[in-house]
């Protein structure tokens, strides 16, 4: 494939997975769009995840959006939700949750780094072996 096919492709990919409908959640509110010299880059929100009043992303690349949707997968798998629920289901939210604490993880994953502590309050206990894995325990200095 050219350069357009491959990026039509990774843009529809990406956009399949933003679906309300797909297995991994609702990552609307994780994931943002913008356009650098002329490129569509998708980013994973992570402001003030590794340091204190930092606006941040993590670009989400082809070679990376597996990595995406794995830690989507291992967040739902650590919180108990093994398949979309029910509109009535009363694990609705958790599997919507999921997403967004799925696109953290692969922000941690992907830069080896673990989240500044006080963002671990804002996790079910359930994930902070996931997050832990990420990289080795930080020095609440270098936290921002």
């Amino acid at each position: 494939m050219g350069e357009c096919e491959d990026t039509l492709a990774f843009v529809t990919d990406v956009l399949e997975i933003l679906d309300l409908d797909s297995d991994y959640g609702d990552l609307h509110d994780a994931v943002f769009t913008i356009v650098r010299n002329r490129r569509i880059v998708f980013m994973v929100n992570a402001n003030d995840l590794f340091y204190w009043a930092c606006a941040d992303g993590e670009d989400i690349t082809p070679e990376n959006l597996p990595a995406l949707t794995q830690a989507v997968t291992d967040v739902r798998s650590a919180l108990g939700v093994s398949e979309q629920p029910v509109a009535s289901d009363a694990a609705w939210d958790r599997w919507y949750t999921a997403g967004g604490l799925g696109a953290k993880l692969f922000a941690a994953r992907i830069r080896g780094l673990r989240p500044q502590r006080p963002y671990y309050a804002s996790f079910p206990a359930s994930l902070h072996p996931l997050f832990d894995a990420c990289g080795p325990e930080r020095d609440p200095k270098d936290e921002g």
